[in-house]
């Protein structure tokens, strides 16, 4: 019988892959198991840590059970009934991917025709949108990129933006006329913004340039002791764009008085920076050069020191004096300043120029050599140091005012700032309210 039944339960499939096996009292196999699953008894339930075998064995009952059994790769449904007239044991196992695949099947394909379906509504409405919001993407597209545009240049706006105002007459059209309007105002309003941007930190600069030129000049001398020797005057005005003019003027020591007077070509922060630098190479320079004093190779140290760091090729008119308040001898150096003026000591007095003018200049060619010259300066006798924003200015008719009408005002002065005074209260007559374009500089030391 056993023979019997080992046929025919060995044929039996339940489900996909399901199986029946019979096992006696004694343990021996009735029906085997399937060779594929023989491991099946002696795997473990990783619920209750028990392998197959050890949780039929516990079976005492001739009623049907059922449990869930987990070997770690596979969920299987087990149900089982001993049959004790035989001492026999029915086992039946069942795994879980069997009973659910219809489930699964059934699932997938109802998942399949909902999704075909939605593809082909989406299709559809994807042509329909298609076709209604296609211009409103050609205008999304142009307005996105209109910010990545230089708003500061002339710019047509695309024919196929200009097209959709005139082929849409609903509010497309609409939209596309606003965008050609908004970008029209928006560029003409970013160019006014930028010129005022523009405007602005010019006069910012023009402001700080103003604010170091003028903390660069010397202030009046205190010391009575050079008031009785020297009548020094000097005066500074600057134009509507901030040149490079500056003076200062110290002493070396007891008795000698250093005058200097400079142009720088730059305008702006960046004059006046060049000129920070080169008042404090002038005074460093003298200090190392106390014993010597010689104008010419103090410029010659200047220079060299200008041209080492000056990647803008800025250059300086420069004129370095020094003299000796006692004894009346100036000494000086001059590289492309107007020549100095001595003014006699009685009025309509013919002047001394005390130099030709000089075209070299400092900070561009290295090694440059300077004339060292030196006069006496008499008493009541005035030396004029000047720029020549002076001789520069013009008037309404774009005439210079010129070296002759600033000779013939300068020799009708009796002291340093009277002279001033004429030069520039002339100047003011001459250009009648035009403004220059150059910085004016005048310095005026009489001996006394």
């Amino acid at each position: 019988m056993g023979m019997s039944v080992r046929s025919n339960l060995s044929r039996l499939t339940l489900a996909r892959s399901g199986f029946i096996f019979i096992i006696e009292n004694n343990g021996d196999m009735i029906v085997p198991l399937p060779p594929q699953y023989t491991h099946l008894l002696d795997s473990i339930d990783i619920k209750n840590e028990k392998t197959l075998r050890e949780t039929l064995n516990s079976y005492k009952n001739s009623s049907a059970q059922s449990i869930l059994f987990n070997d770690g790769k596979n969920l299987w449904y087990i149900s089982y009934i001993c049959y004790k007239p035989l001492g026999w044991m029915l086992i039946s196992a069942v795994p879980e991917s069997d009973l659910t695949a219809p489930a699964r099947f059934l699932i997938n394909r109802q998942a399949i025709i909902f999704f075909t379906t939605m593809l082909i509504a989406l299709i559809f409405a994807w042509i329909i949108s298609e076709r209604i919001s296609r211009p409103l993407k050609t205008l999304t597209y142009y307005v996105r990129h209109l910010p990545k545009q230089n708003l500061t240049s002339e710019y047509s706006v695309p024919n196929y933006i200009v097209t959709l105002s005139f082929k849409y007459k609903d509010e497309v059209g609409k939209l596309a006329e606003s965008f050609i309007f908004m970008d029209q105002e928006l560029r003409e309003n970013v160019s006014r913004l930028m010129k005022e941007i523009t405007s602005k930190e010019r006069e910012t600069q023009l402001n700080i340039a103003r604010a170091m030129q003028i903390g660069l000049l010397p202030l009046a001398f205190q010391e009575n002791q050079i008031q009785k020797k020297v009548d020094l005057n000097a005066a500074f005005f600057q134009e509507r764009e901030v040149g490079g003019d500056f003076y200062d003027y110290f002493l070396i020591s007891n008795k000698n008085l250093c005058v200097v007077i400079g142009d720088v070509s730059d305008k702006g922060i960046s004059a006046a920076l060049f000129m920070a630098v080169t008042k404090i190479l002038i005074q460093s320079t003298i200090e190392e050069e106390k014993e010597e004093m010689n104008p010419a190779v103090i410029l010659f140290k200047i220079n060299n020191k200008l041209v080492e760091n000056n990647p803008n090729f800025i250059f300086i008119n420069l004129l370095i004096g020094i003299l000796d308040i006692h004894t009346g001898e100036f000494n000086w150096s001059n590289a492309g300043i107007p020549s100095p003026i001595i003014v006699g000591r009685e009025k309509n007095k013919l002047l001394n120029n005390l130099d030709e003018d000089i075209t070299k200049n400092c900070g561009i060619q290295e090694n440059m050599h300077y004339k060292h010259l030196c006069k006496y300066l008499k008493l009541d006798e005035t030396l004029f140091i000047y720029t020549d924003g002076i001789t520069k200015s013009v008037n309404k008719t774009g005439k210079s005012y010129g070296k002759n009408r600033l000779n013939n005002i300068i020799k009708y002065s009796n002291t340093s700032s009277e002279l001033i005074n004429m030069v520039i209260n002339d100047i003011r007559l001459f250009s009648d309210g035009i403004e220059q374009s150059d910085d004016m500089t005048l310095i005026a030391i009489r001996r006394l």
